[in-house]
């Protein structure tokens, strides 16, 4: 930048010109008010208490083996995963599970062979889980998570048969948790997603063991039982949702379909096409989401054989459109959970 910016010189001509508008970045120098607002109107100036989103990626079962192994990356930057601690319950019962987060605590309940463990995890340091209590109604696998900061919802899912449980827990204390309310329609294997208002359960498989495309919703502020939303463009089930304040959008399925579907938040209905998937059709996949940009990480195996447990894809989503490449997982695994401190429901 010339040193000609202003008359008489007074400003030094090499200010550091902002990459994003993060409270950590840096935009060192001395600025004319214009200068900022038009990097304010760009979405570039820093801004206090916009932090760059965590997602943190509980790897769930890789290649056959179940790993405890927990990963994470920046949400806003691209490239690999880093390490972030482990999940602190038996191997065996480390998949299968779901989460719900708050700005600064990540909670992680049940899991395979009907684990009823709910641990937590703080985001922004990373480390091993430690133990929040136990899921009070029942253990199961297969069940679904959301929040909406304060509290979160895990619903669904199987022991001995499917659940319509709605078991909640507030994120900031430990305990048991407590009965929220039932599911309308039986269900496991399904995705959650929600804003601050809303907590949203899409497809999965029923009693009977179909799968199914309806889309099921709790209202935070009101226990009780889940009201119909809509559906899902198809069936799906082993499959994962994330959102921003307004939007949700699902991916994966264990069919022979790659589309992405796409929900407004604060209506009803039913979904719409979003897109399609960089590679797939792929299940099993984890899903977490900043404000602007839904992540999914691993999967099972697509439709060619080929092994994506560790990639990572990206869609934006303000708009429509097939997913991107973000990076790849250190570890890869499929039907583990994850969750961020950025997510819809904050």
């Amino acid at each position: 930048m010339s040193d000609k910016r202003y008359l008489g010189n007074i400003i030094t001509d090499t200010p550091t010109a902002p990459a994003n508008n993060f409270e950590t970045t840096s935009a060192a120098g001395v600025w004319s008010l214009a200068e900022a607002f038009a990097y304010t109107k760009a979405g570039l100036w820093p801004t206090a208490g916009n932090v760059n989103v965590r997602m943190v990626i509980q790897n769930g079962r890789p290649a056959g083996n179940i790993t405890s192994v927990m990963e994470s990356i920046q949400v806003a930057v691209l490239g690999n995963s880093v390490d972030f601690g482990d999940i602190a319950v038996e191997a065996d019962k480390a998949w299968k599970n779901a989460s719900g987060a708050s700005s600064t605590r990540g909670v992680i309940a049940g899991g395979n062979s009907n684990n009823s463990a709910i641990q937590y995890s703080t985001i922004a340091t990373g480390g091993n889980t430690v133990n929040f209590g136990t899921l009070a109604s029942i253990g199961r696998e297969g069940l679904s998570g959301s929040s909406n900061g304060v509290i979160a919802i895990f619903a669904g899912g199987e022991n001995s048969g499917v659940r319509d449980t709605g078991d909640q827990v507030t994120i900031s204390t430990t305990g048991n948790s407590t009965n929220f309310g039932d599911l309308r329609t039986r269900v496991y294997e399904h995705a959650s997603c929600g804003s601050n208002s809303r907590a949203i359960m899409a497809g999965g498989r029923n009693s009977g063991g179909s799968t199914i495309n309806e889309i099921q919703y709790y209202t935070y502020a009101s226990q009780g039982t889940s009201q119909d939303f809509g559906d899902l463009t198809e069936v799906k089930k082993e499959f994962s949702g994330a959102s921003n304040s307004t939007r949700g959008v699902f991916s994966g399925n264990e069919a022979s379909t790659n589309t992405y579907d796409y929900i407004t938040i604060a209506t009803t209905g039913n979904a719409v096409d979003f897109g399609d998937m960089r590679l797939g059709p792929i299940n099993g996949l984890r899903a977490a989401s900043s404000s602007t940009r839904c992540v999914w990480a691993g999967g099972n195996e697509d439709s060619t054989g080929t092994d994506i447990y560790t990639r990572i894809d990206y869609v934006e989503i303000a708009t429509t459109g097939n997913g991107l490449d973000f990076g790849t997982l250190t570890t890869g695994a499929y039907r583990g959970t994850a969750f961020s401190n950025g997510h819809g429901g904050l």
